[in-house]
């Protein structure tokens, strides 16, 4: 009977039409251990079929409705999530905007920008806040969807907060809800308000105009700029000294 039980657990459906395996409660994922999805149950979505995730006339999964039903899900199927990623990167590219943003987009994707949390991993004493709301960490979910700057920004578009506001805590796996949902333009319209926001964000934390102080009392400030021409060989400087009044 042991040996039984642990040859059990290790065992799990292998996917054909799908009709008969649950979704949260049958082991049918390449996940190791529970061969089941990470994500909580829904209530009203128990008894829910494998078979629902399934395009019956391609024969494939519907890659939408696994997205935003059971993301993050991690099922770890390599055809399946190459497939996916292919299918994401051929969206992106096709996207009728600016290069730049695109290059921005993957590099968001890749957790390749210079983030807070990024930066306080790779530069020491680096502070991680956000420039806009002083938040201890600042991440790429932090940018894009919790700050309140972000959130602002969201409201005023005219993409779906239902969509911006999913609870789902992976960027990546954020990206591809709120584009599941979205049609050519307002994809295109999403991708660059994200562009966007980021633009903003560098602007705040490394754009900022100084502003001139007074000295303390019994000193005298010397502020000072130079330029030379090269045509005609001349130079020129300016001096201003003034004390705290």
């Amino acid at each position: 009977m042991a040996a039984y039980d642990l040859f059990r657990a290790g065992c799990r459906w292998r996917v054909g039409s799908g009709t008969q395996i649950r979704i949260w409660a049958d082991p049918w994922l390449s996940r190791p251990r529970s061969f089941r999805p990470i994500t909580p149950v829904p209530s009203s979505l128990t008894e829910v079929r494998v078979a629902d995730l399934i395009d019956h006339t391609s024969v494939s999964f519907r890659f939408e409705v696994l997205i935003i039903l059971l993301a993050p899900l991690n099922f770890g199927f390599s055809s399946s999530s190459h497939v996916l990623e292919q299918s994401w990167w051929r969206r992106v590219w096709q996207a009728k905007i600016p290069n730049k943003v695109k290059v921005f987009v993957w590099r968001a994707c890749l957790n390749a920008l210079p983030t807070g949390d990024n930066l306080v991993r790779r530069i020491p004493n680096t502070s991680a806040e956000c420039p806009f709301c002083s938040c201890s960490k600042e991440d790429r979910m932090h940018i894009f969807v919790l700050c309140p700057f972000a959130r602002q920004v969201w409201g005023l578009s005219s993409i779906p907060l239902s969509l911006i506001s999913l609870q789902i805590p992976d960027f990546w796996a954020w990206m591809q809800a709120v584009a599941a949902g979205l049609d050519g333009v307002k994809f295109g319209l999403f991708l660059c308000m994200c562009w966007s926001i980021w633009w903003c964000r560098n602007g705040a934390g490394f754009q900022s105009s100084s502003r001139w102080t007074a000295p303390p009392p019994g000193c005298i400030k010397l502020n000072f700029d130079g330029a030379t021409f090269r045509k005609g060989m001349e130079l020129g400087a300016e001096v201003v000294a003034r004390d705290k009044d």
